[in-house]
């Protein structure tokens, strides 16, 4: 896992400059050939995503993917559409 731009700063993660502004994004690898979160990810992205929902009291609803602010379908590898990514979500993260 790297940190690669401190939280205070401005990332240009999300193609939108108002939700880079307001956001952390956080990516994980996925390819065509490996179309699910690893152990070894998983585990790494709750951890992550658990800390900075406690230290910036962030609700479960502000956890949304890459597609949510622009027009991409990444994360499809991982998540084929919105719906699989909220029940992930609430069984895994909430």
């Amino acid at each position: 896992m790297y940190q690669l731009v401190p939280d205070n700063q401005t990332a240009w993660h999300s193609r939108d400059k108002r939700m880079n502004q307001q956001s952390i994004g956080i990516e994980l690898v996925a390819s065509e050939a490996m179309q699910k979160l690893t152990l070894a990810q998983e585990s790494a992205l709750l951890t992550l995503a658990r800390f900075l929902m406690d230290a910036y009291d962030l609700p479960g609803s502000n956890v949304i993917l890459h597609r949510a602010v622009s027009a991409t379908d990444c994360p499809r590898w991982l998540w084929e559409d919105d719906a699989a990514f909220e029940r992930w979500k609430a069984t895994r993260l909430l």
